[in-house]
């Protein structure tokens, strides 16, 4: 049982939960427009996940996210290293075209972590920015860099579903800003320390009716899709709360676009 629990809290800690699921809201997005998904860019972007949030977790937020350094902290160094390696060499085989948005969105994580203004430390400490910052590279990479370039594609339904996963990165991020408003410095000024925890459910709850108007819009949905999305999203907003235990945020909220996408394909064999 230890031994299994200790294979769990690697999982969690070393990134691999949340790296599963950009690549599983990729691959969503690629039955949303009906296009083949690039193994390449797969593991590009499982180990390209690994590799930003364990950086950010263990250098950036190191106080928050502390683990026993004789726990899992070197295991996760050298797993973060190997992954690292591959993800350079997978980088090397995606087409050129993604190359100029990779290096933007890059840019902009590298930016989320480090200094880059006198006056502040990086971008995550400019007021509530963070929440916003994630889910642009999130959509970023699982919407606009694998498809913008696709010729055959109408720039507007690429971009109805970039908004779309946008809203929906900002629904999972809503339990993580509660849960963090005991933790995080107040001069980061978040969203439920400017506005409290139950406006801050409120705007996940309007974000929730925004996610269904685009995925209406698109018409390229089922609509008993889109009612169990919503019915999903709308139960982990109203479950959320400062005292949800330790892996309601970092285990099933990160994991819904996970079980989206498996959901998904079940349907598709219905």
């Amino acid at each position: 049982m230890q031994v299994l629990k200790r294979l769990f809290n690697f999982y969690i800690q070393a990134s691999i939960h949340v790296a599963f699921a950009v690549v599983c809201l990729y691959l969503l997005v690629a039955q949303w427009l009906n296009i083949l998904p690039d193994k390449n860019y797969i593991f590009f972007l499982f180990g390209g996940t690994v590799c930003c949030y364990n950086f950010i977790k263990y250098g950036v937020e190191a106080k928050k996210y502390r683990i026993d350094k004789n726990d899992n902290f070197k295991y996760i160094v050298f797993f973060s290293s190997i992954v690292l390696v591959i993800t350079i060499i997978f980088a090397f085989r995606l087409p050129k075209e993604m190359y100029l948005y990779l290096v933007l969105f890059s840019v902009i994580s590298a930016l989320y972590a480090l200094p880059f203004l006198p006056s502040s430390k990086n971008l995550r400490s400019l007021g509530g920015l963070k929440i916003f910052l994630v889910a642009l590279v999130w959509a970023g990479l699982t919407v606009w860099v694998p498809y913008v370039s696709i010729a055959y594609l109408e720039l507007t339904q690429v971009i109805l579903v970039f908004l779309q996963v946008y809203v929906l990165v900002l629904i999972l991020f809503v339990p993580f800003e509660i849960r963090d408003l005991k933790h995080d410095p107040v001069e980061l000024r978040t969203i439920p320390q400017r506005f409290g925890s139950k406006q801050t459910k409120k705007l996940g709850y309007i974000l929730i009716a925004l996610f269904v108007i685009l995925a209406i819009g698109r018409n390229h949905q089922p609509f008993y899709e889109i009612v169990v999305m919503t019915g999903i999203l709308a139960f982990v907003i109203w479950k959320t709360n400062e005292e949800n235990r330790k892996f309601f945020a970092s285990f099933w909220i990160e994991g819904i676009p996970i079980v989206f996408y498996l959901m998904s394909k079940l349907w598709a064999y219905v």
